[in-house]
């Protein structure tokens, strides 16, 4: 099997750009810190999710890509967005592969399926003086060591503790793993719930237009008696007046000019409890220019525009609205 490297020092990294299930490399979003400096090794992507994928780097990097084997160890070869996280993990096949090897009793170390170190017929005819041990009978090493039997030799031992690091640094990286998600979970949750105070809000705000329509909608409207030398203006409904419960008074419709000038001229007259506590000054628009109003504390609806229009010229007082409150 081919020997991959490791570190204990790998610093977690992130795609800078989206890969497809056949890239054959992937670009960092800056170079690894603290990764093996030899290849291969293992990288695995998106881990922790349902589009975990175990991947090994084959050779060195030029500049932040790296070439890749894709889809490694039982995993499968899948598209990964930019920004997916990018770790140095042991996986399966770090495992499996030295405990299959520890449990080998045969084909390990060159020796043939069927081999056993008792039976290689290899080594035959490889010592043939009297100072080397051979494979069977009484021998004495001169001027070492004498053998009255054969030497046992012992079983190799594999280095438990590469193991429990491993392991140490897995558990580690899972639960950095499990805490980055908890994050995430949390701000996706606060997202949640600020976009649902937002759409209560505009709710909220949608009803009580609704409700402010249908409260002007629903009001009592009483026609303006207009001064000579002005009418309705035919086909933008007639001049009227109404208020509402909470003592706001609205003007709507329009009226035209038959002919009067002059600047401050009255065009109709609000009567008591209709009339504003103080002089109130608003501007609508005109067939041809902006119109200035002031509805005086006598109920007089006043414009100062009469000697620009001509006759027939349109007034319009939609949009007036003001308080009889003091």
């Amino acid at each position: 099997m081919t020997r991959r490297f490791f570190s204990s020092a790998a610093v977690d990294n992130t795609l800078s750009a989206t890969v497809t299930s056949t890239s054959s490399s992937f670009t960092m979003t800056s170079a690894l810190s603290g990764w093996p400096t030899s290849t291969p090794f293992t990288l695995v992507i998106d881990p922790d999710t349902a589009n975990e994928e175990v991947c090994t780097v084959t050779g060195p990097p030029t500049g932040t890509t790296y070439p890749v084997s894709r889809g490694q160890d039982g995993t499968t070869a899948k598209a990964h967005n930019a920004g997916a996280a990018v770790s140095h993990r042991a996986s399966a096949r770090d495992f499996d592969e030295p405990n299959s090897h520890v449990n080998a009793t045969a084909g390990v170390h060159g020796l043939a399926p069927g081999d056993t170190v008792a039976s290689v017929s290899m080594l035959a005819g490889y010592a043939s003086d009297a100072a080397t041990v051979h494979r069977t009978g009484n021998e004495t090493i001169a001027g070492v060591k004498t053998f009255s039997s054969a030497p046992v030799v012992p079983a190799a031992s594999f280095p438990e503790s590469a193991v429990a690091n491993l392991v140490s640094d897995l558990a580690a990286a899972n639960a950095a793993a499990a805490s980055a998600q908890s994050t995430a979970n949390t701000a996706s949750t606060n997202a949640s719930s600020a976009v649902s105070t937002a759409n209560a809000a505009s709710s909220t705000a949608s009803a009580a237009q609704t409700t402010a329509n249908s409260a002007v909608a629903a009001l009592s409207w009483t026609s303006i008696t207009l001064a000579g030398g002005f009418t309705p203006l035919s086909g933008y409904g007639t001049p009227q007046y109404a208020k509402d419960a909470r003592g706001l008074v609205y003007l709507r419709g329009a009226l035209t000019n038959s002919g009067t000038t002059g600047n401050q001229v009255t065009v109709g007259t609000l009567p008591a409890g209709f009339r504003p506590s103080v002089k109130r000054r608003f501007t609508t628009y005109g067939n041809s220019n902006i119109i200035g109003w002031d509805i005086l504390t006598t109920g007089d609806i006043v414009t100062d525009e009469v000697s620009s229009l001509a006759g027939g010229s349109g007034f319009f007082l939609d949009g007036i609205v003001f308080d009889t409150a003091s």
